[in-house]
């Protein structure tokens, strides 16, 4: 399931680990405070939500977006864009 997981949290510490958190995770980290990612199953989703849910403070918001890989086809990317098809987890092995 293509999520994208956008946060907004203050405390510099906190948000280290969110951020780490989720690059551990195999999302991709396409804007400051952006990831998207394939993850696998539900299950995946709400685990990383209440990690992250854990993590925040009160004041703090961390957003768990599910997007349909129609949907996300049909995204217009402007500017300098991430890769897709490495985003939707399309791509197997890079090599540089």
């Amino acid at each position: 399931m293509l999520t994208f997981v956008v946060y907004d949290v203050s405390d510099d510490k906190i948000r280290t680990r969110l951020f780490k958190a989720l690059k551990q995770a195999g999302l991709l980290h396409i804007q400051k405070s952006v990831f998207l990612g394939n993850l696998e199953n539900a299950s995946r989703l709400d685990e990383l939500a209440t990690m992250a849910e854990a993590m925040i403070e009160e004041t703090d918001a961390c957003y768990f977006i599910p997007v349909a890989e129609a949907e996300y086809d049909q995204a217009i990317l402007l500017g300098i864009a991430f890769d897709r098809e490495l985003a939707a987890d399309r791509v197997r092995t890079m090599i540089f």
